[in-house]
């Protein structure tokens, strides 16, 4: 996206890069770009490092798509996914889904590994076809937006999970049969939401985690414009 090319020959391509100066690539000549960005998501610093190979051949763009690895993955993280199908197997080792690493992909179900602790901010987001996720036993946290808009009517919460963001499952059926419930609880432990007005919350038991923003939408009846408070009564230990 941020490369132009300048001149194009039979056997040669002169390909301008912003930041980094002009490179001639010849047929069958492999050259490696590196890309640098960082930015922030919801709070959260993202540093993406890419490195790119390039190079000039007689093969096709489909082809080409065809001869790349459907993971890319780097110190344990799965940066990018590339599925072959609509069934798509991370393997043993991987420690963390990446951002966006997943994104609008086409797959139907994903098989993560045992070794996973981390998905990852926007990692399955607009996997419209994305139904069937089994969540590992090690997972730890499951991150801004990184199962929504995807086809998810049920899912497990393993008791490993310590953080569920509030966005998680946005656009999904799953939120949707179940946003409605006075108390919106995943997996027994974590309170997701809160629909209600009272002045007093009773917190069920079972509940040790409160997800953030999970009282966004608790707020005084239509037209009580006077300041109100709220007292929680938590469940012993």
């Amino acid at each position: 996206e941020k490369a132009t090319v300048k001149r194009l020959t039979d056997d040669e391509i002169t390909l301008f890069v912003p930041k980094d100066g002009e490179y001639i690539f010849k047929l069958n000549e492999t050259a490696v770009l590196s890309y640098s960005d960082g930015h922030q998501v919801c709070g959260d610093w993202v540093d993406e490092r890419l490195t790119f190979e390039i190079k000039l051949s007689d093969m096709s763009l489909d082809e080409y798509e065809a001869s790349l690895p459907e993971f890319d993955i780097k110190d344990g993280v799965l940066i990018n996914a590339r599925p072959k199908g609509e069934v798509a197997v991370v393997p043993e080792g991987v420690v963390e889904i990446g951002h966006k690493a997943f994104c609008k992909t086409k797959i139907k179900e994903v098989v993560l590994p045992s070794t996973l602790k981390k998905i990852s901010s926007f990692a399955f987001s607009d996997c419209h076809y994305l139904k069937q996720v089994t969540l590992p036993e090690r997972l730890e946290e499951l991150g801004f937006y990184a199962l929504s808009d995807t086809a998810i009517e049920e899912i497990n919460f393993p008791r490993s999970l310590r953080y569920i963001d509030d966005s998680v499952f946005c656009g999904t059926p799953f939120l949707k049969r179940i946003k409605d419930d006075r108390f919106v609880i995943l997996g027994e432990r974590f309170l997701y939401g809160y629909n209600g007005y009272d002045d007093t919350v009773e917190i069920p038991d079972g509940v040790e985690v409160i997800a953030c923003n999970a009282f966004t939408a608790c707020m005084a009846e239509p037209g009580d414009l006077e300041p109100f408070e709220i007292n929680f009564h938590f469940p012993a230990g």
